[in-house]
């Protein structure tokens, strides 16, 4: 047993919580909190003799949730792939694939993942196929977007594919190709033809899975919503990582249903289940796709896409459910006694997704619905969430007008009225929706959450780290977006914490900072609730606290 004293402890235990904080907690030695409270009340709990630790005045939170994450984030890329993330231009994306290239002369193929889509979607006439031609033209080379909805393919590796200009998809996806029919290498939401990923040993799996935890750890998470599709690691190796002694994260783990084949894929949702037994792990969530992505004009929309995407004038992205069919299996999921999650970036997936969810109402399961990503909203659809007790699970990294991203992909794409009105935020809370946030990492590649709130506060650009550029004014418009949408750090904090606990079904064991709950916290060199908002992301986590042992020093 230990106590912790003279702090500023934000338990986020009820509606006034940020009003007022605790100086001290005492910590039991089954790793959860006996009591939270003053020093002379800890005192009395822990007895004479007991350690304690005087916080010097620091705060405290309970430790954090990440609703929406991919395991093992960049961590296999790190080890073992090129690595695009954080390249935000053509020079730089290049320079790194050849630099890699270079360095491995002895692979047979390559594979990265992490290329930012206002490369390859910039210009309608560019060729991205031969910029990786010209680097390697006799291997394959295969690359993967950060937001894993796209590849990007040199000629070798589409010729050892058989794709071929006449090659089609039959699902929702899109095969690019210039005005004369010719393939660009770039296939967004394509599942059907063959593209392959990079395979990786069992060994390789563990050790990123593990590289991945500590670095979720030293920003702060504790738990998280470990979401479908992985980028390269197999569920079942957390228990790989348990066994060793290494899993210091619960996790809530999600199948993907896929249009394609739902029932094997809820089939297979019912084996994780049965297969994966575990305190800190529990199968518990069935998640659908509902379309794709913007960048990708694969995102399915209520109105067409701007001529300025380059698609005509009457350009839409097909759905990706017969919206029957879609109520078939979120009945299944919900009867199954799962929460459902489903991605949906433009305004008509959203809408689908919430007529499903209004079809499962009679279902008596504690089905807990999330949609997550919002892009693009009918604002109507809101009271929708509210009504439902939807979830709201939003990535406020992206709230904000990006740069080398806002004018050459969602301007282009969405037009100004949605475009400036893109990815809601207190609209949410106002309505009294429940709201969890995360980076989608590997997505957000730097899933620093303090980042997060920042971008969730300011609606602006949010790191110098990330971006190369820092501002000085928290209106200055030139990556101002929507600041009507700006939340409040409590709003964040509570997103990140208790809310998050909500939707993975652990908010009896974490979330908040009360007897009984695990002792998952944080020790944080500032206090976010009085710092100025433009210094957020610089605060750090001294140390991060799991089931009351530091993991991070």
């Amino acid at each position: 047993m230990y106590g912790l004293i003279n702090g500023k402890i934000y338990t986020v235990n009820g509606v006034d919580w940020d009003q007022k904080p605790v100086s001290a907690m005492a910590v039991a030695d089954d790793g959860k909190i006996l009591a939270v409270g003053t020093e002379d009340e800890i005192k009395a709990v822990l007895g004479e003799g007991a350690q304690l630790h005087d916080l010097g005045g620091k705060t405290v939170v309970p430790g954090f949730v990440d609703a929406h994450t991919h395991i093992p984030g960049t961590s296999l890329t790190e080890l073992y792939l090129v690595d695009l993330y954080g390249a935000f231009d053509k020079e730089e994306t290049l320079k790194r694939i050849r630099d890699f290239i270079e360095a491995h002369p002895e692979n047979e193929s390559y594979y990265g993942l992490g290329f930012n889509m206002g490369v390859v979607q910039k210009d309608p006439a560019d060729m991205p196929v031969a910029w990786l031609d010209e680097i390697c033209s006799d291997k394959p080379i295969n690359l993967k977007s950060y937001d894993g909805h796209t590849q990007w393919l040199n000629t070798c590796a589409m010729d050892k594919l058989g794709i071929t200009k006449d090659t089609v998809t039959h699902g929702s996806g899109m095969i690019q190709k210039n005005e004369e029919g010719e393939l660009k290498g770039v296939f967004t939401d394509v599942r059907d033809i063959g593209l392959d990923d990079p395979v990786f040993t069992d060994e390789q799996q563990v050790a990123a899975l593990k590289h991945y935890i500590k670095k979720m750890n030293a920003w702060g998470y504790t738990s998280l919503n470990s979401m479908a599709p992985t980028f390269g690691v197999s569920f079942d190796k957390y228990l790989d990582v348990e066994k060793d002694g290494d899993l210091t994260m619960r996790a809530t783990i999600a199948n993907l249903i896929y249009s394609e084949h739902p029932a094997e894929d809820m089939e297979e949702l019912f084996r994780m289940k049965d297969r994966i037994k575990s305190d800190k792990l529990k199968v518990q969530t069935a998640k659908f796709f509902m379309d794709g992505v913007v960048e990708g004009n694969t995102a399915w929309l209520k109105k067409p896409y701007d001529p300025a995407a380059g698609l005509g004038d009457n350009y839409n992205a097909p759905p990706e459910w017969d919206t029957e069919e879609l109520k078939k299996y979120f009945r299944m999921a919900a009867e199954g006694g799962f929460g459902i999650h489903c991605h949906c970036i433009g305004d008509a997936a959203s809408s689908q997704a919430l007529d499903a969810f209004e079809s499962i109402q009679d279902v008596d399961t504690d089905c807990r619905g999330a949609i997550t990503h919002l892009q693009v909203v009918d604002r109507a659809d809101i009271d929708r969430f509210a009504d439902m007790g939807i979830i709201a699970a939003i990535q406020t990294f992206w709230h904000l007008k990006e740069p080398d991203f806002y004018d050459e992909i969602d301007l282009a794409s969405l037009g100004k009225e949605r475009a400036e009105n893109e990815y809601p935020a207190k609209s949410f809370v106002n309505k009294g929706v429940r709201i969890t946030a995360s980076g989608d990492f590997p997505v957000s590649f730097m899933n620093n959450p303090f980042m997060g709130i920042r971008a969730g506060v300011t609606r602006n650009l949010y790191s110098l780290a990330y971006y190369g550029e820092e501002i000085t004014d928290i209106d200055d418009p030139r990556f101002l977006l929507n600041p009507e949408e700006r939340l409040s750090v409590k709003d964040m904090i509570e997103a990140y914490t208790i809310n998050g606990a909500y939707q993975i079904y652990r908010e009896d064991e974490v979330g908040s900072l009360e007897a009984g709950k695990f002792a998952d916290y944080l020790i944080l060199d500032a206090d976010p609730l009085t710092i100025d908002p433009l210094k957020l992301d610089g605060i750090k986590v001294l140390h991060t606290v799991f089931e009351g042992k530091k993991v991070v020093f």
